[in-house]
């Protein structure tokens, strides 16, 4: 009797654990899902005849719905700094000078495809940018220039070539063009950008 309860005993912990095992096999693995791109660094160009170009820095989190082939979601969050010429009305001074940083904050979608090896994608996101603008404040004879803050829709498309190292892991390079849909500010005469970004993209675990 003992060795037959002791034999059932011991088929049960084996179920038991072969149950175990399938459930973890079948649970979705969200953190492969889940990617975080570590810093990427491009360059961008102004269309704007009042804004430079100059080296941006892109940060982001994607979920993925399938590794490949599939719908992912991204949101950005993109900083970059630009010099500035700027004229003005004023009768003291009509030229202003000096670098302003802007603050990108994006979400969108895109679709990627390809092989295990080498794969593209497009990506669609909208959202604000961020950064100061600098006016003239008149007190009598002194002039002032202060630095205001403001906000303003942006959109932005990507096409991106990715090189994965392994399953997880991928050298990536990025095309982007960005939008600026109002004509004010550093905006006056184009709102539109063109960039690359050059960045490691990897799974959560």
């Amino acid at each position: 009797m003992i060795k037959v309860l002791t034999t059932i005993g011991v088929l049960m912990l084996s179920l038991s654990a072969i149950a175990q095992n399938a459930e973890e096999e079948d649970r979705p693995n969200i953190g492969g899902q889940i990617f975080l791109p570590s810093i990427e660094i491009g360059y961008l160009s102004n269309s704007a005849n009042s804004l430079s170009g100059g080296v941006i820095t892109k940060t982001s989190i994607e979920y993925r719905v399938r590794n490949n082939n599939d719908v992912f979601f991204r949101i950005n969050y993109d900083n970059y700094n630009a010099n500035y010429t700027l004229t003005s009305d004023n009768s003291l001074t009509n030229i202003i000078t000096g670098t302003a940083a802007f603050t990108d904050l994006l979400f969108g979608a895109g679709y990627r495809f390809g092989d295990n090896q080498f794969r593209y994608f497009i990506m669609l996101q909208s959202g604000l940018k961020y950064y100061k603008f600098p006016e003239f404040v008149q007190n009598s004879t002194v002039i002032n220039i202060e630095q205001r803050k403001r906000n303003i829709f942006s959109t932005r498309i990507t096409l991106g070539l990715e090189y994965y190292i392994n399953e997880k892991s991928a050298i990536s390079f990025d095309l982007l063009q960005s939008q600026v849909w109002k004509e004010r500010d550093f905006w006056s005469n184009s709102g539109s950008a063109i960039g690359f970004s050059i960045g490691f993209i990897t799974a959560l675990y």
